[in-house]
């Protein structure tokens, strides 16, 4: 994810990922009100893959609000990502601890937060700022397909946005030679069944190691949420390539492949250097999770959906009339929040200058192609709501 808090920063241009706050706000207010504490009233909690920005801190202050309203005593959040993550912007973003919250004799009301309504581009109301810190913070670089804290050492696991990238791509899918070779594209769909067939085998282990790790790190009873993209169908079958859940940023795809043939047609790069490009990221069906679910057999399941979800429910349909008036403002705004989730990938691989001029053509793309209806921004995506509780 892009760092700092400039205008392509993925700080900036999260917009899309804070849809997860309103899916989970009322998940985790029902999961936490019904937790049963721990003796000492101390509680842990990890947010696997946070990124940074409003939408990280969003979910701290949910969480830790939910638990002291349950009677909690303190609260430990842990903040963890890839050691590449920003963790300097996240907390420079984070405010003061208040150093009356928590402790054994109960004198913190979390009725007395200062709060300040909206918190981020275009969250609703419920949630709300808070001026103050109520939780000690602190980083955990690593990856979450690893483990990374003790055993029994948390009580609340929250993982948004993030499950669905892969940590590494299947060899066959980079081979030439192989018929999962994904030529043409850089995103992997339908369009190429073995390629898709190959990240999911990637996936189908690297989840179950998620489970297995997180199930020894909570303690029994502790609570697992999850939010990441799906699709609908168990089949990666061609007729199906246009259905949306099949594809990773549906909404921009078209606009971001088109931004790679103009570079070609334009001799800045050659179609071999795309091909060699491949966004890490696999949209799992619900056979792939209930397999993971199932064969690691290491948590309980309170609750397993697959939602739609569609750009309609973060933007008023003023906003959206906005866009259509001022296609620049459309442009900008989509491929900065593409280039704000996918930007370094893209630099890493073609390097900075080429990526500019990269990201110059998406904007054009995608201004060419300013939906003209409401109707377009009710497209919809599969996206996975997952409680766990550890056995």
């Amino acid at each position: 994810m892009a760092p700092g808090s400039g205008t392509h920063s993925y700080a900036l241009n999260s917009w899309v990922q804070s849809l997860a706050i309103q899916r989970l706000h009322p998940i985790l207010r029902d999961a936490i009100n019904h937790f049963k504490l721990p003796r000492d009233g101390n509680i842990r909690v990890a947010d696997f893959g946070c990124s940074s920005g409003a939408n990280t801190l969003t979910f701290a202050n949910i969480i830790s609000i939910g638990f002291f309203a349950n009677g909690a005593s303190e609260i430990q959040y842990f903040f963890n990502d890839l050691s590449t993550n920003d963790f300097n912007t996240l907390f420079q973003q984070m405010p003061p601890l208040n150093v009356r919250f928590g402790g054994n004799d109960n004198s913190f009301d979390v009725n007395s937060l200062p709060l300040k309504s909206g918190f981020g581009r275009s969250t609703k109301k419920a949630e709300r700022k808070i001026d103050t810190r109520i939780y000690y913070a602190a980083a955990v670089p690593g990856s979450f397909y690893e483990r990374l804290f003790p055993s029994s050492s948390l009580h609340l696991v929250l993982s948004t946005n993030s499950l669905h990238w892969i940590p590494h791509l299947p060899e066959v899918v980079q081979n030439k030679a192989s018929i999962a070779y994904n030529k043409g594209q850089t995103f992997i769909n339908a369009q190429n069944p073995k390629a898709l067939e190959a990240c999911g085998e990637v996936f189908q282990e690297n989840f179950q190691k998620f489970l297995v790790h997180r199930a020894i790190e909570l303690a029994p009873g502790g609570l697992l949420v999850l939010l990441f993209r799906g699709r609908w169908t168990n089949l990666p079958t061609l007729e199906i390539v246009d259905e949306p859940p099949h594809r990773c940023m549906d909404f921009g795809m078209e606009a971001w492949e088109a931004s790679w043939d103009d570079l070609i047609f334009e001799g800045l790069i050659n179609a071999e250097l795309r091909d060699s490009f491949n966004i890490p990221i696999y949209h799992a069906s619900m056979e792939d999770v209930r397999m993971a679910i199932d064969k690691t057999n290491v948590f309980v399941i309170q609750k397993l959906e697959l939602l739609k979800q569609a750009i309609s429910t973060e933007m008023s349909k003023e906003v959206q009339n906005s866009l259509f008036e001022n296609p620049n403002l459309y442009g900008d705004l989509m491929s900065n929040a593409m280039r704000a989730t996918f930007g370094e990938l893209v630099e890493v691989h073609i390097g900075l200058e080429l990526a500019n001029i990269f990201f110059q053509r998406l904007k054009e793309n995608f201004v060419i192609r300013v939906p003209k209806t409401n109707d377009a921004f009710n497209k919809v995506s599969g996206e996975f709501l997952i409680v766990l509780v550890s056995k």
